[in-house]
C-alpha cells in the first residue's frame, strides 16, 4: 500500500516534533497565561499551526515525488548546518573572550610538539611544563 512513498527524514521529524511541542503549549498555555479574553486565541492559533505542520509531514511522507522531497530536505540540512556553523563560531569567541579576561593571571601558550593550547600562572619565574595532550616536556618562563 506505501510502495513508491517518500517516507520520514529528519525534516519531517522536526515537523513532527514542532508540531507536538506547539499543540502542547496550546494545552498549557490557560496555565502561562492568566488572561482569559487572550488564551483561546492563543490556543487556536497554535493548534492550526501544529495541524499546519502535521499535515505538512503527512504530506511529505506519502508523497512519491522524491526529486522535491530531497530537494527540501538538501535545503533543510543545509540551513541548520549554517546554524551550526554560527554557533561554533560564537563559542569560539567566547573561549577567545575568556582567554582575553585571564591575560593577567596566566599566560597562554602552545605546545610545541602537538599545538595544544595551554596556560601557566604569571610571575612563577621558569616552569617545567608537560603538556597534557601528548606528554611531552619543556620549560616556559611565566
Amino acid at each position: 500500500m506505501f510502495k513508491g512513498r517518500y517516507g520520514i527524514d529528519k525534516l519531517n521529524r522536526t515537523l513532527i516534533y514542532g508540531a507536538i511541542i506547539l499543540s502542547l503549549i496550546a494545552m498549557f498555555v490557560g496555565l502561562i497565561i492568566p488572561e482569559a479574553a487572550i488564551a483561546p486565541l492563543i490556543r487556536l492559533v497554535l493548534g492550526i499551526m501544529s495541524a499546519a505542520l502535521t499535515v505538512i509531514a503527512l504530506f511529505r511522507m506519502f508523497s512519491r515525488n522524491f526529486v522535491a522531497r530531497q530537494k527540501e530536505l538538501s535545503n533543510y540540512l543545509i540551513f541548520i548546518g549554517r546554524i551550526k556553523t554560527s554557533r561554533q563560531r560564537t563559542r569560539a569567541n567566547t573561549r577567545h573572550t575568556i582567554d582575553f579576561k585571564e591575560r593577567r593571571q596566566y599566560k597562554h601558550f602552545t605546545c610545541p610538539q602537538c599545538s595544544q593550547k595551554l596556560r601557566v600562572p604569571r610571575g612563577k619565574g621558569r616552569l617545567r611544563v608537560t603538556c597534557a595532550k601528548c606528554r611531552y616536556k619543556f620549560e616556559v618562563r611565566s
